[in-house]
C-alpha cells in the first residue's frame, strides 16, 4: 500500500531485466519517467504484421516478477489523481515490403506543408485522425482510462497533428527514414493487441480511401477551440466505436459486440459501486 523508493524500484528492474533478456523480450530502454516509482520502457519495434508485439508479454512479465518480490505493478491510467497518468504511446510508420524503403520519409515534416510531404503518410495520418474518437474505446477500455485525459497532463485532449508537439492527440517524430506518427491516447492499461488491430484498421483506411489530414496545428492544443475532442468517459467511447462503420467491417459483428459488451459490463460495474470518495463527502454532509 505504498510506492517503493529508488531501491526497491531498482532491485525489480534489475530482475525483470533479466527475465526479460532470457526470454528475447526485453524493451530497447527503461527509464524513471513522471512520477514516483514509474518508469516508461521502449518496446523493440515490429518490422511487419504478424511479427510477436511484445507489449502484453512484458507487462505480465513485470507483474510475475513484482509479486515473486512482494510488490505491485500497477497499469492504471491514472492510479493517482495527484500524478499525470499512464500511457502507451503507439509509433507507426509504413515500409515498402519489396526492398524495405520507408514509405515515409520525408525531410520537410516540420514545416507541415502537406503538399511536400508523402501520399503514404498523409492518408495513414488522416485515416488515423478521422477514426480516432472511434478507436478510443480500444486505447482506453476502463472508466479510469478517462480520468487520465486532463489539460496540462501530456494526455491529449484534442485530436490535432503537430511535429514534436506534446500536447497533440498524433505527435509527428523523427525525419527522414525514421518519420513517424505518435498516437498518445492510448494509455498503459489498453490491450496492445487491440490497441495495434485499431490503429491498422484506421490507417489503413486512410490508405484505400486516401483520406488527407487536416492542417497541421502549432501551439498548445490544450488550449485550442474548436478541435474535435477524445471522448471523455468510457459511455462516450462506446457510442463512438458502436456507430462506426470502421470496424464492423474491419472486426465483424461478433467482435464488435464482444467489445462493446465487455465495456459495458465495465461501465455497469462501475455505476453499482458506492466510491470511497463519494463515502468521505456525502457521508455526513447529505
Amino acid at each position: 500500500n505504498k510506492i517503493t523508493g529508488e531501491k526497491e524500484r531498482v532491485v525489480f528492474s534489475d530482475e525483470a531485466d533479466e527475465v526479460q533478456m532470457g526470454m528475447q523480450a526485453a524493451p530497447e530502454m527503461i527509464q524513471m519517467h513522471g512520477g514516483p516509482s514509474r518508469d516508461a520502457a521502449a518496446q523493440q519495434r515490429v518490422s511487419r504484421i504478424g511479427e510477436r508485439l511484445l507489449a502484453g508479454l512484458d507487462k505480465q512479465l513485470a507483474k510475475e516478477v513484482a509479486i515473486q518480490q512482494g510488490l505491485a505493478v500497477t497499469f492504471m491510467a491514472k492510479f493517482d489523481e495527484r500524478y499525470a497518468g499512464s500511457s502507451m504511446h503507439l509509433h507507426s510508420s509504413l515500409w515498402s515490403v519489396d526492398n524495405g524503403t520507408p514509405l515515409f520519409a520525408s525531410g520537410v515534416a516540420t514545416t507541415g506543408d502537406l503538399t511536400q510531404l508523402p501520399d503514404h503518410f498523409r492518408w495513414w495520418l488522416g485515416g488515423l485522425m478521422r477514426h480516432a474518437r472511434a478507436c478510443t474505446l480500444l486505447f482506453a477500455p476502463y472508466v479510469n482510462s478517462y480520468k487520465r485525459f486532463r489539460a496540462g497532463s501530456f494526455a491529449p485532449t484534442g485530436i490535432a497533428w503537430s511535429y514534436d508537439n506534446r500536447t497533440a492527440g498524433f505527435r509527428i517524430v523523427g525525419k527522414g527514414s525514421s518519420l513517424r506518427v505518435e498516437c498518445r491516447v492510448p494509455g498503459a492499461d489498453a490491450n496492445p493487441y487491440l490497441a495495434f488491430a485499431a490503429t491498422l484498421a484506421a490507417g489503413l483506411d486512410g490508405l484505400v480511401n486516401h483520406i488527407e489530414p487536416p492542417p497541421m496545428f502549432r501551439g498548445d492544443v490544450y488550449a485550442a477551440e474548436g478541435l474535435t475532442r477524445v471522448p471523455g468517459t468510457l459511455l462516450e467511447a462506446i457510442a463512438e466505436f458502436e456507430a462506426s462503420p470502421l470496424f464492423h467491417a474491419a472486426f465483424g459483428a461478433d467482435v464488435v459486440e464482444h467489445l462493446l459488451h465487455f465495456a459495458r459490463t465495465e461501465q455497469r460495474k462501475f455505476d453499482e459501486v458506492v466510491t470511497t470518495w463519494e463515502r468521505r463527502r456525502f457521508f455526513e454532509r447529505a
